[in-house]
């Protein structure tokens, strides 16, 4: 089987429109991508987060609704950042998720500084 991969969040720069992103928003949601599980291939999903002197949260959430809308019920997988510390973080983090999630989605709070280079979903 070969590798998939999908764009969780694009290059998002504080301040600057883009995306789901409005520019002065401090939190926000991306939209929802097809997860391993919705085609039945696996329960294991590698999220990467590629981000330069970001401030802020992202948390990666999924649903087991075979119809992703707003309004589903979207569960909180794992976060990267902090919604208090304002360090800085410039990093490239992988980390793999389990669980059999129809679809995931990345959110952001507290987004205050710095840029999302991207956030990508490999599977």
């Amino acid at each position: 089987m070969s590798l998939s991969n999908f764009i969780l969040l694009p290059t998002t720069v504080h301040s600057e429109p883009s995306g789901d992103y409005d520019g002065s928003s401090l939190d926000w949601e991306g939209a929802p991508i097809k997860a391993s599980d919705y085609y039945r291939y696996s329960n294991v999903e590698t999220v990467f987060f590629n981000v330069l002197d970001f401030v802020g949260l992202i948390t990666i959430q999924g649903t087991h609704d075979q119809n992703a809308a707003y309004n589903s019920v979207w569960v909180p997988i794992i976060s990267y950042g902090d919604l208090e510390d304002s360090v800085p973080v410039t990093d490239y983090h992988p980390v793999t998720i389990y669980g059999n999630w129809a679809w995931l989605r990345a959110q952001v709070l507290n987004f205050r500084q710095g840029e999302i280079k991207a956030v990508t979903l490999v599977y």
